[in-house]
């Protein structure tokens, strides 16, 4: 399977806004993501560790769709389903994960005894690539083809017809002071956080890493904004840029609102249409093509 040339990495936030097929086609570019419902920056950590680095894949452009304080809220989305999901796509030894998540008083994750007995990731760390991989294939559809199965598998992320997914997405966030329960003062430190990970990841990766800001209910319609947040945004764009990562906005008031479903999500029939405006958006920024 050739490398992707542009990797978008997200929620709800990405899959609800993108329809890969479209941009794919406008773009001509080879595109690829990973997606799930209630994904945030312990699972796009994890996304690039263990799916992205082991599989050898060199994305020239990576986009990560965030809203809020989610790149800085480490806890957020870790227990139950979510941090089931999250057992499925760590390795055996995460260190990483079990610092950030310490540092905020929850357990570390672990794998499954059955997960790591069945796909013996417990043996030796050069067998994990390959279990991972054998992990992700056998959750394909069995009956088509290697290839296909493949393709299934960079797909397998998106869950569009689950509609209590995107309800349940959207709790807590009717204004950013409540999004997180947590803190609005900006952090990197690398002991409480996962994005100075995630810098660090991409950078060996040498992929062009590009944060595109998704717009909450709030900032579309422009009303004040709480200072705290305010403050946040402009401390955390300016560690971006000192990280030599580009940070992009979404322009909310290009946005109708009628193309709005649940909470900040984009109705079906209007992805494509949005689609056409995040690569009009984004197209200028991707100067390094492989």
């Amino acid at each position: 399977m050739e490398d992707p040339e542009i990797l978008l990495i997200g929620n709800s936030m990405l899959y609800t806004r993108i329809d890969i097929d479209e941009l794919r086609e406008i773009s001509g570019k080879r595109i690829s993501w990973l997606t799930k419902s209630g994904g945030a920056s312990a699972c796009w950590y994890l996304y690039l560790k263990n799916i992205i680095t082991e599989s050898g894949a060199q994305p020239a452009h990576t986009v990560i769709f965030f809203r809020d304080t989610v790149l800085t809220s480490p806890a957020y989305r870790t227990t139950g389903q979510y941090g089931d999901y999250l057992k499925r796509i760590q390795s055996k030894d995460e260190p990483v994960i079990k610092q950030v998540l310490a540092s905020n008083h929850l357990p570390a994750l672990g794998l499954s005894a059955k997960i790591q007995s069945f796909y013996e990731i417990d043996s030796q760390p050069r067998v994990f690539q390959s279990s991972v991989h054998d992990l992700a294939l056998d959750i394909t559809k069995i009956n088509l083809p290697k290839k296909a199965r493949k393709d299934d598998m960079n797909n397998r992320f998106s869950v569009d017809n689950l509609r209590h997914d995107l309800a349940l997405e959207n709790v807590g966030y009717s204004t950013p002071r409540t999004s997180r329960n947590e803190t609005h003062n900006f952090s990197a430190d690398p002991d409480t956080s996962f994005l100075p990970h995630i810098l660090e990841l991409s950078q060996n990766l040498k992929t062009n890493l590009i944060f595109y800001q998704v717009k909450n209910t709030l900032e579309r319609k422009e009303h004040p904004l709480p200072a705290d947040y305010t403050s946040y945004l402009v401390d955390l764009k300016n560690y971006l840029q000192a990280q030599n990562a580009l940070t992009l906005e979404e322009e909310a008031g290009g946005i109708p609102p009628s193309w709005f479903a649940e909470g900040d999500h984009i109705s079906k029939n209007h992805r494509i249409e949005y689609t056409r405006l995040f690569w009009n958006k984004i197209k200028g920024s991707l100067l390094v093509t492989k």
